[in-house]
């Protein structure tokens, strides 16, 4: 997947605000370590951080490497992605061949359909996926905020626990609520929003739904 957004066209502080010391990037990836093996468990990233990236892209500014293929889905991510390529030194595919994903909007059930889930031999080839939400994430279920709220259970899980989204992209929903891949395959997300809340949902956790206002789940 080529890359025509040029450097020199890219808002300067923009491009600066991505780059993280080495002391952000071990506490981003610390959380997100943490997330993952604590499914539905909020985090919080440093506040200095959120305010000066782009939401989603945080997980793969610090977790992305040399070559590493990467993908930002959605349209006008040309900018995005030129700014993580250069921060990160990473590779720009597309969303088949990505091994990290950032989903700063929404995505159609085509383009997920795309995004790997490993195989059974090389289940690590599975894409991890970061997801921009709108609104906040609270650890309790309810039917009158207008959100989305879902079940987990699994590995991390102290027995179950209940995640409401007050906003979540229905595609992104629907997968997780129907996990066509067994695992050890599978995809593990993390979703982000404007307040650096961060929480996990690996592919070893079972999620059912209790409530949604999402259209369009199935």
């Amino acid at each position: 997947m080529s890359n025509t957004f040029q450097l020199s066209t890219i808002d300067p502080v923009r491009l600066s605000s991505a780059i993280l010391d080495v002391h952000e990037s071990q506490h981003v990836f610390t959380v997100l370590l943490n997330s993952l093996s604590n499914p539905g468990t909020i985090y919080s990233v440093d506040q200095i951080i959120w305010e000066r990236t782009d939401g989603c892209a945080v997980p793969l500014l610090a977790l992305l490497g040399h070559e590493t293929p990467f993908c930002v889905s959605g349209e006008n991510s040309e900018e995005l992605t030129a700014i993580i390529k250069h921060v990160t030194t990473a590779r720009p595919s597309s969303l088949k061949d990505a091994r990290y994903i950032a989903i700063p909007n929404s995505i159609s059930s085509e383009d997920f359909a795309e995004i790997s889930a490993g195989t059974d031999l090389r289940p690590d080839s599975a894409a991890q996926i970061s997801v921009y939400c709108l609104g906040r994430f609270s650890t309790n279920a309810s039917s009158t905020t207008g959100g989305t709220s879902v079940r987990l259970s699994g590995p991390g899980v102290n027995g179950e626990s209940e995640l409401t989204f007050e906003h979540i992209d229905s595609v992104v929903l629907a997968s997780l609520l129907t996990r066509k891949f067994a695992f050890p395959r599978g995809h593990d997300f993390w979703f982000c929003n404007s307040e650096g809340q961060v929480v996990a949902i690996p592919r070893s956790t079972t999620v059912t739904l209790i409530n949604s206002s999402t259209e369009e789940v199935s």
